[in-house]
C-alpha cells in the first residue's frame, strides 16, 4: 500500500467514523497503522474468509441488516423488521456470491498455471460438470444407474473422498502462503487434520452404503426382499455414522423434536383429532422413513420419504384409531 493510498483510506475512515461503533473504528485504525506483514496477512485472510458460502452469508447478512434497518427507520419504523428481512436476503445473496468466489478460487488452485481468462473458462466448465453430476446422482437414486462409477458422478465414496482430499491439501497450501502467527498456523493445521479424518470416514461409509445397495430406491427394495436384516442394519449404521451416540440421537431425536408438540397434547380423539396411539405410530413411521432414505441423493430421498410418510400416516390412521369418544349428549 502506497503512502498516498494509506493516507486516503485513513482520512476516509476517520470521516465516516461517526457512523461506526467505536470498537470497529479502533480496530480499523490499528490495522491501518500496522503497515507490516501481520496487517497484510490479516487482510488476505479476511478476503479468503469471504470467498466461501459461510463467510459470504455472514457478510451479506450484516450488510443487508444494516441497509434494511436504515430503510425502515427512514420510513418511520423501528428498523427491527427491516434488519431481519434485509439480513435474510443479504445472507442468501452473500452465500451465493461466496460459493461462486470459492469455485473460482478452487479452479485456480487446481490449475496453477492457468491465465485469468482460462480460470474463468474452467470455472464455467466445472459448474456445468457439477450440474451434470448432480443430475446423474439423482438418476442413480431413482434407478440404480452408475453404481459402479460413484467417483465419476460425485457420489459419496472413497473415490469422491480422494478428490476432496486433493483439493483440501491445495487449499491448505494456499492458506499457509498467507502470513500468520504460530498459534493461527497451529489451529489451521489441526482443523485440516480433522477435515481429513472426516473425509476418510465419509469415504468408508459411502463405500459400505454402496455395497449394501442403500444409495438407490431399487437397491433398498431389493435388499429388503433378499436380506432385510442386513439391509436394515446397513441403513442404521449409515444414518448414525457407525452407530455412535451422536448419530443415534440425531436419527431418533429429530423426528421426536418434530412431532413433540403434537405428542404433548396427548389423545385428542374426543375433539375429533388423533389418538395418542396414532400419533406414536406416525412418529415411528417418520423415524423409519428417515433412516431408510438417509443414504439416497436429495431428490430420491425427498420422494421416497414423502411416500413412506404418507403410507405411515394412512396405516396409523387405520390401526391407531381415530374415533371420537361418545359424550352423554350423544
Amino acid at each position: 500500500m502506497s503512502a498516498t493510498q494509506y493516507k486516503t483510506m485513513r482520512a476516509e475512515m476517520e470521516k465516516s467514523a461517526i457512523a461506526l461503533p467505536g470498537s470497529v473504528v479502533q480496530a480499523g485504525k490499528r490495522l491501518l497503522s500496522s503497515k507490516g506483514t501481520p496487517a497484510v496477512g490479516l487482510a488476505q485472510r479476511a478476503g479468503r474468509a469471504l470467498a466461501k458460502p459461510s463467510g459470504g452469508a455472514i457478510a451479506g447478512a450484516g450488510v443487508g441488516a444494516g441497509v434494511g434497518a436504515a430503510k425502515e427507520r427512514s420510513q418511520g419504523g423501528s428498523g427491527l423488521r427491516g434488519a431481519l428481512k434485509g439480513g435474510l436476503l443479504g445472507a442468501g445473496v452473500g452465500a451465493g456470491a461466496g460459493a461462486g468466489a470459492r469455485t473460482i478460487r478452487d479452479t485456480r488452485l487446481l490449475n496453477p498455471g492457468a491465465t485469468p481468462a482460462q480460470v474463468v473458462g474452467k470455472t464455467v466448465s466445472r459448474m456445468g460438470s457439477g450440474a451434470k453430476r448432480f443430475l446423474q446422482r439423482q438418476r442413480h437414486g431413482f434407478t440404480g444407474a452408475y453404481a459402479n462409477e460413484p467417483g465419476r458422478i460425485g457420489l459419496r465414496s472413497s473415490a469422491r473422498a480422494a478428490e476432496k482430499t486433493d483439493l483440501l491439501k491445495r487449499r491448505l497450501q494456499d492458506e499457509l502462503s498467507v502470513p500468520r502467527s504460530a498459534a493461527s498456523k497451529k489451529k489451521l493445521l489441526a482443523k485440516h487434520r480433522e477435515k481429513l479424518e472426516e473425509l476418510a470416514q465419509e469415504g468408508r461409509m459411502g463405500d459400505e452404503a454402496l455395497r449394501a445397495g442403500i444409495t438407490s430406491i431399487p437397491g433398498i427394495a431389493k435388499g429388503m426382499v433378499r436380506n432385510p436384516k442386513a439391509t436394515s442394519k446397513a441403513m442404521w449404521k449409515d444414518v448414525t455414522g457407525g452407530g455412535g451416540l451422536g448419530g443415534t440421537a440425531m436419527a431418533v431425536g429429530l423426528p421426536l423434536a418434530i412431532t413433540a408438540p403434537e405428542l404433548a397434547r396427548g389423545d385428542e380423539s374426543d375433539k375429533g383429532g388423533k389418538t395418542l396411539r396414532q400419533k406414536l405410530m406416525e412418529t415411528g413411521a417418520l423415524t423409519a422413513g428417515g433412516i431408510a432414505t438417509a443414504g439416497l441423493p436429495i431428490l430420491p430421498m425427498m420422494a421416497a420419504g414423502a411416500g413412506m410418510d404418507t403410507a405411515g400416516v394412512s396405516l396409523a390412521k387405520r390401526l391407531g384409531g381415530n374415533k371420537r369418544k361418545r359424550t352423554r349428549e350423544e
